[in-house]
This record gives C-alpha cells, sequence and structure tokens, in this order.
C-alpha cells in the first residue's frame, strides 16, 4: 500500500484533449473534481462526470470522505469525463473588434448545428439494425471432401465458420464481392476483443469552436482545433447493399413521362429496409445484369449482413423539366421541419403511417438515338444513346454534392457514433442507356469522406469537366483542410498528390438495382383498376390530380367496399387526399392508412361510415357520368393526339451526369424494352411548342367566376367542378 503523502499522476480525458494533473495519494475526491473544474474551464451550470474506464460505467463519487485510495487510483491512471451540458465559450476581451463581430456572426450557425445534431440524440436506430445486431453472420461452409478427414461433429480449418469480413471469401467469392455491409464493417473494426469498446468518430471539416489558445482563425489555429488532413481512398463498405423496386410497372410509370415528353424527371423513393436472402449466389432470388465484363462483376452477389431497400412508392416533387435538365422548385415559406403546408411532407406523413420512408432518389438522364436512313426517313426506335461510361463518367461532380447532400438531411442511427448517426441508407438511381443502347438503372452512395466535405462546404463541382470535383481553398472565413488522394504516376509508382480538382471516382459506391422475378405489390394490384394520375405533372402532360378526376376515379366503386379499398390504395390518391381543400380529410386520414396497412376490410368499412367521407360520397355522386380513364402506362398507347414529335440532343453541362466503373444493373424486359413505344422521347405537350393561340385560350368557370388559363376544360383550378 503506497504513503498517504505520495504524490501520483492521473490523466484526464475530455473531448477536447488529455491534461496531467497530480495529487496527493489520500486526496479527497471532491477537491479532484474542483481542480478537474477549474483546469478543464468549466463554468457552474456545466454538469460534468468523472468515470474510471471508457464505458462510463463506474463514475467517482464526489462524496466528502471518499478519497482518492478509494478507488485504488496508482500513478499514471487515466479518468474520463463526460460534459452532459457543454455551454459555448466566451471568446477573450482581448480580440479585436472585427473577430469578435466574426465570432458574434458564427455563434447562430453553431448553435443551429448543434440543435441539428440533437435532433438525432434521442433518436432509436432502425429495425432492420436491431435485427442485424443479433446476428452472427458468420459464413458457413460445407466439409471439404479432399482435406476434411474429421468426424461430422467435428470441425477444422477447412470447414469452420468464416467471419462475414473475411477477405479472403470475399476475393475468391465468383463473382468476387468488392464490398463488405456496414454491419460486417463494424464486426471488422470489434474484432479480436470482445470487450474492446468501439467510437466512431465522424469526420469534421471545420474548425472547432471555442478554442481559448489563441485567436480566432485566420489568426490563429492549433492541433486541437484544426480537423485532421484527409486522404481519399475507396470506402470498404456501404450502407445499403442491394435495391429492389418491387414491380416493374412502378418505373414504367416514372418513364412514361419521359416516353411522351421527351423531357427528364426525378422522384423520391419510399419504401423500407429488409435484410437479403442469403450470403451466396444459390440464396439470391432477384434478376440481376449478367454481364461477365471485368467492370460488372462485382455488385451481383449481397455479402454478409446486408441490407436491401425495397422502393414501394415514387413522388415526384415539383420540378421545372427540360431536355437537358432538372430544377427543384422548394417554397421557402413552407420549408419548416414541422409543417404541414407542402405535399412532401404530406408524403412523408402518408408514407409513415403505411410503415414506409425516404429510402433515396431516383432520375432520368435519357436521349432517343434516332438515325436518318438514305431515304431521309427516322429509323432505330427505341434505342436510347449511352451518355454514362468509362470513357465519359458515370456519376458527375454536382451530382455527387446533391447524392452527399441528400444522404446528409437522413442520416443513419448507429450507437456507435459520438452524435448517435454516421454514414446514411439514403441511395442514387439513375436511369440512363447502357453499352446495348437499352435502358437501364444504376445505383450510387457516395462516401463518408464526400459527404463531410459537402457538409461543411468545402467541395464544388467543375462547370468544364463534370467528372472532376474542385476542393475549396483556404480563406480569411473558412478553413478547409488539406485533401490528398493516390493516383499513379507515368512509371506506374503510386503517388500522392494534392486534391485541388479530383476524380469523384475516389467518391462513388456502387449500389446494384433491380427488380424481383415475382412482382410484389405494397399499393393496388387489380390491374382492372387504372391507377390515379400522378403528381405536379399538369404542366407537361394530361395527368390532373383534381376533384373531378377524383370522383370519376373512385364512383364506380362505392357500392363494392372491396374494391373501393383497393382504388383508394394508391399512394398518389392518398396524398391527394390529405391535400384536398373541398373537405378536408387530415382528421380521419389515420385510420383509413391503418386500415389500408393492415388490410383490413372491417376496419376501412367502419372508415367508411364517417360524418366527412359520408359527405364526400355524396359530393362524389353528384358528378356528372363516370369518365373512361386511360389505362396502365403499360399497356396504353402513348401516342397523345396533342403531343407532337421531337429529338434534341442532351446540353454538355447537364445537372446530372455519372459514372462508375461498377456494374450497371438493366431491369427487366418488360421494363426495359421500349422497342413497343413509338412516340419514344419524342413528344412534348403543345404548351412547350410555342406561341400557340389556342394554348393560352382561357375560359370562365360557371361555378366560381374563376378565369383558368389551362386549355382543358375538365375541371376548375379552383373549385374543381367541370367547365360544361
Amino acid at each position: 500500500m503506497m504513503p498517504d503523502n505520495k504524490k501520483i499522476v492521473l490523466r484526464i480525458r475530455s473531448p477536447e484533449g488529455t491534461k496531467r494533473l497530480i495529487f496527493e495519494a489520500n486526496e479527497k475526491t471532491i477537491n479532484l473534481i474542483n481542480q478537474v473544474k477549474a483546469e478543464f474551464n468549466l463554468l457552474n451550470n456545466e454538469e460534468f462526470h468523472l468515470y474510471l474506464d471508457q464505458n462510463r460505467s463506474h463514475e467517482i463519487s464526489t462524496r466528502s470522505r471518499s478519497t482518492l485510495n478509494t478507488y485504488k487510483l496508482n500513478n499514471g491512471d487515466m479518468l474520463f469525463i463526460d460534459i452532459k451540458n457543454k455551454v459555448p465559450p466566451i471568446q477573450d476581451n482581448k480580440i479585436d473588434d472585427v473577430h469578435a463581430l466574426q465570432n458574434r456572426e458564427e455563434t447562430p450557425k453553431i448553435e443551429k448545428k448543434e440543435q441539428v445534431a440533437n435532433k438525432y440524440k434521442d433518436r432509436k436506430e432502425d429495425e432492420i439494425d436491431l435485427r442485424l445486431w443479433v446476428m452472427d453472420g458468420k459464413i458457413k461452409r460445407k466439409p471439404d471432401p479432399k482435406y476434411c478427414h474429421h468426424p461430422k461433429n467435428s470441425k477444422c480449418v477447412h470447414c469452420t465458420q468464416l467471419e462475414p469480413y473475411d477477405e479472403n471469401y470475399m476475393k475468391n467469392h465468383i463473382p468476387p464481392i468488392k464490398y463488405m455491409s456496414f454491419h460486417s464493417y463494424l464486426r471488422k473494426l470489434m474484432a479480436g476483443d470482445k470487450n474492446k469498446s468501439l467510437i466512431l468518430e465522424p469526420i469534421a471539416c471545420k474548425i472547432k469552436p471555442g478554442c481559448k489558445e489563441h485567436k480566432p482563425w485566420p489568426k490563429g489555429i492549433c492541433t486541437k482545433c484544426q480537423p485532421n488532413a484527409i486522404t481519399l481512398t475507396g470506402q470498404p463498405y456501404r450502407h445499403v447493399d442491394n435495391i429492389v423496386f418491387e414491380n416493374s410497372s412502378l418505373v414504367e410509370r416514372f418513364l412514361d413521362f419521359w416516353r411522351r415528353t421527351g423531357l427528364q424527371r426525378s422522384a423520391i423513393c419510399y419504401g423500407y429496409y429488409t435484410t437479403t436472402n442469403g450470403n451466396s449466389a444459390d440464396n439470391h432470388d432477384y434478376s440481376l445484369n449478367e454481364k461477365k465484363s471485368n467492370d460488372n462483376i462485382y455488385s451481383n452477389i449481397p455479402p454478409p449482413l446486408s441490407i436491401q431497400a425495397i422502393v414501394c412508392a415514387l413522388y415526384e416533387p415539383p420540378q421545372e423539366s427540360a431536355r437537358d435538365h432538372i430544377e427543384f422548385i422548394h417554397d421557402s415559406e413552407n420549408m419548416v421541419d414541422d409543417s404541414f403546408n407542402n405535399d412532401e411532407t404530406k408524403a412523408d406523413y402518408v408514407a409513415e403511417k403505411l410503415g414506409l420512408r425516404k429510402v433515396g432518389w431516383i432520375f432520368t438522364d435519357l436521349i432517343a438515338k434516332r438515325k436518318m436512313r438514305k431515304d431521309k426517313s427516322e429509323g432505330e426506335e427505341g434505342k436510347v444513346s449511352c451518355l454514362r461510361n468509362k470513357d465519359t463518367y458515370f456519376l458527375s461532380a454536382s451530382e455527387c454534392v446533391i447524392a452527399a447532400s441528400n444522404q446528409n438531411l437522413n442520416p443513419n442511427i448507429c450507437r456507435l457514433s459520438t452524435n448517435n448517426v454516421y454514414g446514411s441508407k439514403f441511395f442514387t438511381v439513375i436511369v440512363t442507356g447502357d453499352e446495348n443502347e437499352s435502358i437501364h438503372f444504376e445505383g450510387y452512395q457516395v462516401s463518408e469522406q464526400c459527404c463531410a466535405l459537402v457538409r461543411d462546404g468545402c467541395l464544388l463541382p467543375t462547370k468544364e469537366c463534370p467528372e472532376l470535383a474542385f476542393v475549396k481553398p483556404s480563406t480569411n472565413i473558412q478553413y478547409v483542410p488539406d485533401v490528398f488522394y493516390k493516383t499513379k504516376d507515368e512509371y506506374g509508382n503510386e503517388v500522392t498528390q494534392q486534391a485541388g480538382t479530383f476524380p469523384v471516382e475516389f467518391a462513388i459506391i456502387n449500389v446494384p438495382a433491380s427488380h424481383p422475378l415475382q412482382p410484389v405489390y405494397t399499393f393496388n394490384s387489380d390491374h382492372n383498376i387504372p391507377p390515379f394520375p400522378l403528381e405536379n405533372r399538369i404542366k407537361y402532360t394530361d395527368d390532373n390530380q383534381t376533384f373531378y378526376s377524383f370522383a370519376h376515379h373512385v364512383k364506380p366503386y362505392l357500392n363494392d367496399k372491396t374494391k373501393l379499398m383497393k382504388s383508394l390504395n394508391d399512394f398518389h390518391l392518398l396524398i391527394f387526399l390529405a391535400n384536398m381543400d373541398i373537405l378536408p380529410m387530415r382528421n380521419d386520414m389515420d385510420k383509413l392508412l391503418l386500415a389500408l396497412k393492415n388490410k383490413d376490410l372491417a376496419m376501412f368499412e367502419e372508415w367508411c361510415n364517417l360524418d366527412n367521407w359520408l359527405t364526400l360520397q355524396k359530393l362524389i355522386e353528384m358528378e356528372g357520368p363516370t369518365l373512361q380513364l386511360p389505362s396502365h402506362p403499360s399497356t396504353s398507347n402513348t401516342n397523345h393526339p396533342n403531343l407532337t414529335r421531337v429529338a434534341q440532343p442532351f446540353s454538355e453541362n447537364f445537372l446530372f451526369h455519372s459514372h462508375n466503373k461498377a456494374s450497371p444493373i438493366p431491369a427487366n424486359s418488360q421494363s426495359t424494352n421500349i422497342n413497343n413505344t413509338t412516340s419514344l422521347a419524342q413528344n412534348i405537350p403543345p404548351n412547350l411548342k410555342g406561341n400557340n393561340s389556342n394554348t393560352h385560350k382561357k375560359w370562365t368557370c360557371n361555378h366560381c367566376t374563376f378565369v383558368n388559363e389551362r386549355l382543358s376544360r375538365d375541371a376548375c383550378e379552383v373549385c374543381g367542378l367541370p367547365a360544361d
């Protein structure tokens, strides 16, 4: 036992660094707490605790009689401090007015960032992650008849189970597995010591605020507050290992917009996450790309403990579509998280009640390939240009920035992260042409390094070279850490270069996209019931969501509750119903969505007896005779009588360009065979043809006297009643 008057050195570790303090062996713990508080400049209203271990399981008490000998602390031991409510520090009064003004301007940004971080502090992990945590994920192997000569109940090195991150298994698999799953990556980091405490630190590209060792940037910086340099490397894991569209008609309706107008389109993917069907090719029953080239052999087989994203619905937000770009329309007044005024919030509400969530987004980059025959007639119907390949790019820098922004807005909850979030499961899907000039789907994510650079405002796209990204230089306002990447010189040697501009291939992660051999329908699967018109298309096509179209959609099934339930089981119709102004149904939507989610006909019949629906049913019955709505896009003729043919090449500054050397995955023949469409990307509505006098003809509604500017007289823009 050490003497009571012996001096000992204790190391105190905090989020800001480690400090050494000297105490006597019989020092009271209350003195230890006070000295730590003074050394780390903690205020009186800042609550903190000292722990003996990093797991924060053994706390040092502040009882008056407890001493350092009570906890058997020896010279050189380390204690861990946990600060509960950190108060932003006050800057030194000696700082000049210019920097004081700069600090006052940066304070709201810091608080806003902390509020965003606190938004996910109490969030629980996704259900799929909780299920994967309890799985061992080990790869089972059968006995090798050549080497295994032991009894059946024994194991040897040739037949024992492998870890899910085993490099030889991934490398020698046919085809090889390029990316391990995120949970396999976590098992690899925790390998060796079962009691090992793993902490994931999100990548930071900003100076840590509140450093008192020097004046603020640009007059001072130190190693405590300076972010580490970033060396761009290929990310060995991905958060989502497979993307599945549950049926081909889901993407057919989405592609029908391009087939009819020749304009590009984007949509938000709603669905859920699940595990894949096994760890080998024998258990994988999804139709994937069967190309055997070296660039396409990596994405067909999901790794162990992998996550699969199932897409059940596509929602098209307000946007301006063109032949070479897409421009999103945002209402700045409705961008509040708790607002229920914008359509996207209503789509999130409907999806959440149905057990769905945002899982990704999709956009088109298509151009019809048409050549002139010798007789000057157009030919090669059903072909599209291959715009993204190894000679151009797979994903442009601007698309990487957008993908990173989307992933930052939809983070992945992780229990091992210091701020409870790490990475994202949000994906990007591009519909473009492949080497065979057919439509196919490519799925991507971007790395954590790219997301951090975009989040902290350090990465920008280049204008003339879409395959290159630009790292902003440091300025007097913002410090940008050094970014490096490794490449090969003219002699084949690997060299490290500083990234002023760098290829976006370092940030791209390929995710295979497919659809099941047997289609699955979360929403209405009865092809005898036509689908409800899509939202935000009225400017370009004849899809018009009005009370008139809603009434004629459900009117034929009012007397048949089973068919009525099927007709209302439409994602786009439910969003329209939640957004309807003529008779607000917001308060009755929860019970309807619960009945549709559980497919409970008895609960649906109870909902049909509610006062709001009975009133709405009377209004529906007052409408005129039922119209014959257009059939499903996959079986209908896309030659609209008011559409004319166009064939325009894309601009080189197309907003969405993409490149990747991973395998592009086409859909099946039903969803990608476009030879049966005679108006493929050759049609455009009259309001885009120029100054046509009939296009801008106005008419006055007989019911509400509103002057409508649209040519269509199906329904009034305000009251939704027909013109005649």
